[in-house]
């Protein structure tokens, strides 16, 4: 009678543990459908802010800030400009802004944020056909 006891339980154990396992797998997908990033909090932010500032090469500065956002995972479009200002060159801020768009929580405001950051006319066309 003990063992009998003991499979029936490891049985409905098996079967609760998979239900879990698929209803988590499920309920994880809507999660993934309907959320947004939240944004790095601010002692955060300015802690890699620093970072890419102490940098004293250009390539060092755009590495620092790409390894930055992929740590921070969510920024503002505001954050981004704020990295993107401490680049010098034009084509080093468009490398960028290109790797930094899939991490921006408001994408609606990133054209109108980043503009501003470019002179040449074709990295800002190359900025917009990224936000459209």
């Amino acid at each position: 009678m003990r063992k009998i006891q003991q499979l029936l339980f490891i049985a409905l154990a098996v079967f609760t543990f998979s239900s879990c396992e698929i209803l988590r797998d499920v309920a994880q997908d809507q999660v993934d459908k309907h959320a947004t990033c939240i944004p790095a909090a601010g002692a955060t932010y300015t802690s890699s802010y620093k970072i890419i500032a102490g940098k004293t090469f250009e390539r060092d500065r755009l590495n620092s800030a790409n390894r930055e956002t992929k740590r921070l995972r969510c920024m503002t479009s505001t954050q981004i400009k704020g990295f993107v200002d401490l680049l010098t060159f034009e084509n080093k801020k468009l490398e960028y802004v290109k790797y930094a768009y899939g991490f921006c929580s408001d994408p609606d405001n990133f054209y109108p944020q980043m503009e501003s950051s470019f002179t040449f006319r074709r990295s800002k066309e190359e900025l917009e056909m990224l936000t459209r």
